[in-house]
């Protein structure tokens, strides 16, 4: 029978230390370098293709007016993105919204309150969260953009094929759009600090959002961004053409673990790196669900006893299942020739070795103290506090009442989402 949890004193916490909510387990690093081999310049943020589009029209808005501001959050590609994010949120009264914008709610907030969008309203990053950081690798790699946002052949081509689709009138509409924007962000750069002015009515904004709305990608683009994505040779984006031609023999349901097995099985060129990517997948299932299982076995209450969790058997089965988890995904590594194999064992080594439930209990919570430890110079705190050797109390927030093992599934996301989600806009 369990102790009762209170009162209990824990370890001294200083004071400022806040809690690392991502990646408890220090996975995800090397699930990002291995999904990067298989697909560079994409990443799982990516929603919809079209905002390829609206940064290479942006580039036109802003070409004659990059030396207006002079506050380095608010530089003009920042400026034409908060104009094009409040226009999704003003036009959406009179139109559906389109899904996968970054910043909507921030900018609705921020018009509800201040009735306009500036540096300290919009995201906190946006290089990294908003449209432009997004797409950026996306962009440079199929030559839309350089690394400073310019526009490059690709790009103008893209602007293009934008403006003859354009459905008010054509090019000659394009570019009258294009200028009253420019105007826009001009005026909004010259406030101070810089924020958005556009000497907008409804039927503008209307025009705007209706014009670089992700759900209305026009003939000619499309066909130039599919072209753009499954190109061969140098200019291949990775293994999107072969995921994106496996994408239509598997259900939209399917998790990336069916997907890439498919492309394997399709294109043996990549078959060692998704034998990489599988046999890593399963030995982080492994040690998540370990993790998980702590939490769970910690009740209601939060206390968790190590001794009793070899009482528990989806622990004990997860303590005899981990040393062979992690072998299996060292041979792969190797097999791969992968440089993910040094950070591997580096980081996981100790769940090599065969170990006690209670030993493994107490590696996995100390190797959770060492990836907070190293998520930043300060440091964040781990989940739970020591009460005692024996005893760990999960803060509320970290406890799972409702779990179960789920062996077989992937920890991480290989990309295959975004590439559906474009095929989606693209056909």
């Amino acid at each position: 029978m369990s102790r009762p949890a209170l009162p209990f004193f824990t370890a001294y916490d200083p004071i400022g230390t806040s809690e690392g909510t991502l990646d408890p387990m220090g996975l995800y690093q090397i699930a990002d370098q291995l999904a990067v081999r298989l697909v560079p310049a994409v990443r799982e943020r990516m929603q919809r293709i079209r905002f390829l589009t609206t940064m290479a029209v942006g580039t036109r808005v802003i070409e004659d007016i990059a030396g207006v501001a002079t506050r380095p959050d608010s530089a003009p590609f920042l400026a034409w993105e908060w104009l094009v994010v409040e226009a999704f949120v003003r036009a959406s009264e009179s139109q559906p919204m389109a899904q996968g914008v970054a910043g909507v709610q921030v900018v609705r907030r921020a018009i509800e309150k201040f009735g306009h969008v500036d540096a300290t309203t919009y995201l906190k990053t946006p290089r990294v969260f908003g449209f432009h950081g997004i797409y950026k690798r996306l962009a440079v790699h199929l030559g839309i953009t350089d690394v400073h946002l310019e526009l490059r052949e690709q790009g103008a081509a893209l602007v293009d094929a934008w403006m003859d689709d354009f459905p008010d009138g054509g090019r000659a509409g394009a570019a009258r759009l294009i200028e009253r924007c420019a105007i826009a962000v001009r005026r909004g750069l010259e406030k101070r600090p810089p924020r958005t002015a556009a000497p907008f009515g409804t039927e503008e904004w209307e025009a705007v959002a209706g014009a670089l709305n992700p759900d209305r990608v026009g003939r000619r683009e499309k066909r130039l961004l599919r072209d753009l994505l499954l190109q061969q040779g140098d200019a291949a984006v990775g293994a999107l053409a072969p995921i994106w031609h496996c994408l239509e023999d598997v259900p939209d349901e399917a998790p990336d673990a069916e997907v890439l097995q498919e492309l394997a099985a399709r294109h043996p060129e990549y078959a060692s790196l998704v034998g990489a990517i599988d046999a890593f997948e399963r030995f982080a299932r492994g040690l998540q669900d370990a993790f998980d299982c702590m939490r769970n076995a910690a009740g209601e209450a939060g206390m968790l006893e190590l001794p009793l969790l070899a009482s528990v058997p989806e622990f004990t089965e997860l303590t005899a299942a981990l040393p062979s988890l992690y072998a299996d995904a060292e041979r792969a590594f190797a097999s791969d020739g992968a440089a993910q194999g040094t950070a591997f064992a580096a980081r996981f080594a100790p769940f090599g070795s065969s170990m006690a439930p209670e030993a493994l209990a107490n590696e996995v919570l100390a190797h959770h103290v060492r990836i907070q430890r190293d998520k930043s110079a300060g440091g964040k705190r781990p989940w739970f506090d020591a009460v005692d050797d024996a005893r760990r109390y999960w803060r509320a927030s970290y406890r799972l009442p409702a779990w179960s093992p789920n062996p077989g599934t992937f920890v991480h996301e290989y990309r295959c989402a975004p590439i559906r989600r474009f095929r989606k806009d693209l056909t």
